[in-house]
């Protein structure tokens, strides 16, 4: 007889150890049903007490109740060994990170329940996913996984920027989504995905081992490129031009060092880029200013210094306006000469 799947709002009332027997009876015989039940059960323990204490609510020991949660659930074990230093890092991670509603809202936790890390304008995460990938992930951007994977693959949803060390199983390939027709499939590697859903520009760069790049639909026809290390592939949405370069001197990952490095790069991709790192809004008033481009490497944690490179170097005015919707609205336009 197949267990019967106990419903988000039992599973919450467990983990805070407010369930009625008869729930708790029915939670532990669902976990008891499959090791991967009790695995899930732990790791929603685990995110939800880190969540809590990442918003300061101290009303309770944190750890001693995730402690809690993991004898009951452990009850029968001899002994139990909790990983203080796994809780300590998932805790630091999430205070930067918004748990998806998979069952706070009351919706039904299932084996497609998921989970959607988020980063914000001053904070970058990184995470590790349940099947040991590690991820981590640029600002204003995030990440959709399953708390279960499927048994054939791998496949989270990406909206921003985000690089990943796959790791390695080769019957379970590991895809990552976009909102851009663009979907990455690989089997264990390093790369690096930069797929804003509002963009038009959507970008791919590999680091170690081979990824399969799919664009297009089943409408519109799957185009499929597998890259190479130090390969990039840039996809323009609007246009559907795809480029292909290769450049060993170029790690694609100088955010994660906090750093922008830009070569003869046009105006646009510049603030492009700025504007996702930032999470503000560029007004552009002159269309000539799409002519420049722009050299250096700057501290990407810092946009005055940029703006103002590009304030002495180029003559472009620079002029803070309101906040829109809580992004800085910003107006870049020609300096005009005194007469």
């Amino acid at each position: 007889m197949k267990q019967t799947e106990p419903s988000g709002e039992m599973l919450l009332e467990y983990i805070e150890g407010e369930a009625a027997p008869d729930v708790r009876a029915e939670v532990e015989a669902w976990m008891g049903a499959d090791p991967e039940n009790e695995a899930m059960l732990l790791d929603m323990a685990k995110i939800y007490y880190a969540r809590r204490r990442a918003e300061r609510i101290r009303r309770r020991d944190v750890m001693a109740a995730y402690e809690k949660v993991m004898r009951s659930v452990c009850r029968k074990r001899q002994t139990i060994r909790l990983s203080w230093q796994r809780v300590a890092v998932a805790a630091a991670v999430l205070v930067a990170v918004n748990i998806g509603a998979w069952y706070f809202a009351g919706y039904r936790v299932s084996a497609g329940a998921y989970i959607t890390l988020n980063s914000n304008a001053e904070k970058k995460v990184e995470y590790t996913l349940p099947d040991g990938t590690s991820v981590f992930l640029n600002r204003n951007s995030s990440l959709r996984f399953p708390l279960k994977y499927a048994k054939d693959s791998r496949c989270v949803k990406l909206d921003g920027e985000a690089y990943f060390e796959v790791a390695h199983d080769p019957d379970r390939p590991f895809v990552v989504m976009t909102d851009n027709d663009l979907q990455i499939q690989v089997l264990g590697t390093k790369f690096n995905i930069e797929a804003y859903a509002a963009d038009s520009i959507a970008q791919v760069f590999l680091l170690e081992g081979r990824v399969r790049v799919d664009i297009g639909d089943n409408s519109s026809g799957i185009r499929n490129y597998l890259l190479t290390p130090s390969e990039e592939l840039r996809y323009n949405i609007s246009s559907g031009q795809i480029a292909l370069r290769k450049d060993p001197s170029v790690s694609g990952i100088e955010w994660m060092d906090n750093t922008f490095v830009f070569r003869d790069t046009p105006f646009p991709e510049v603030i492009r880029r700025l504007s996702h790192n930032f999470g503000v809004e560029f007004v552009v008033r002159d269309a000539g200013l799409s002519d420049y481009t722009f050299t250096g490497t700057f501290d990407n944690r810092d946009l005055s210094l940029i703006l103002e490179y590009m304030q002495i170097s180029s003559g472009i005015d620079v002029r803070y306006e309101s906040v829109v919707a809580g992004r800085q609205r910003i107006t870049l336009s020609q300096k005009k000469p005194n007469i």
